[in-house]
């Protein structure tokens, strides 16, 4: 079994094998998409890894939605068949995503890609059990447009987005139906439309249906440093408690100038430590300190 393991690996690697299990890869894939995808090579690691190169998919208006220089993911094939998705590490380069919606009532272009890999059996439901142990993306740019929105420039705008140069390593301890488990060690990217640059976020966060919780939050831009802790409860969907401490966090109205773009005027930075409590029906801010340069 391990020689015809081995024997596979090495297949793999010759350039007349990767191109066939590619173009073939790419028609199954297409069919089920029932769109365009293109798979310019596909080889096989040590240890379950499948490494995907130079991938296309076009959306159902034959637009190109996304390309990929380099797809690598580690899956444990033991846990997949328990029912659990444990991925030991995944690696995205060289991605570019293009992401439209004509209107609030439309699919955003993507929408049938998430709709392909649904149960079609609406009878029964597979619980989600996801870990990735680690996640690590490079050289990525994603894009949204709302087609029917005009573009404001220099504004932080939800209707359009450009987030270019994104790198991150994301480690997903728990992902479920009930809870999630996360740490991002870093992310980076830039805003092409309004400027906006983050040269670091980075946090732990674990979260239920009931209780949510974030741990050395921490924000970094060019003007702005934010860190800060929280802690939050539900009750029918409604934050019904929450606890928010800061300290030593700078706030530049240059970053806030993204957003409500009059503050930019400003050219302050604030310094503020804090500590509030609060429930749906009360707050009581326990420290307040705010200082401006």
């Amino acid at each position: 079994m391990i020689a015809i393991y081995v024997l596979f690996v090495v297949l793999l690697h010759v350039p007349a094998v990767q191109h066939n299990i590619a173009s073939k890869s790419a028609e199954i894939i297409s069919e089920k998409l029932g769109t365009k995808v293109e798979i310019g090579g596909v080889s096989l690691g040590l240890l379950n890894r499948v490494i995907l190169d130079d991938v296309v998919i076009e959306d159902q208006k034959h637009h190109k939605m996304m390309s990929c220089h380099r797809l690598s993911t580690k899956i444990s094939i033991i846990s997949l068949l328990n029912g659990r998705i444990d991925i030991s590490s995944a690696q995205i380069f060289g991605m570019n995503a293009i992401l439209t919606q004509a209107d609030a009532n439309a699919p955003v272009n993507c929408q049938f890609v998430l709709d392909s890999l649904a149960s079609k059996d609406t009878t029964s439901h597979t619980p989600l059990d996801l870990h990735i142990a680690s996640l690590i993306i490079r050289n990525t740019n994603i894009s949204y447009d709302r087609l029917d929105k005009p573009k404001k420039p220099g504004v932080f705008d939800t209707h359009h987005l450009s987030f270019e140069k994104i790198s991150s390593h994301i480690m997903l301890y728990e992902l479920t139906d009930d809870s999630l488990s996360v740490r991002t060690k870093k992310i980076a990217f830039t805003e092409k439309n309004s400027g906006l640059s983050v040269s670091r976020l980075s946090f732990i966060a674990n979260a239920g249906k009931r209780s949510a919780r974030l741990k050395d939050f921490s924000l970094v831009t060019k003007s702005s440093d934010i860190s800060l802790d929280a802690d939050l409860a539900f009750r029918q969907k409604v934050i019904s408690k929450f606890n928010i401490s800061s300290n030593l966090t700078s706030v530049s109205t240059n970053d806030i100038g993204f957003f409500v773009p009059q503050l930019k005027k400003l050219n302050k930075t604030f310094f503020i430590d804090a500590d509030v409590y609060g429930t749906d029906k009360s707050m009581d801010v326990r420290r307040l300190s705010i200082s401006s340069s």
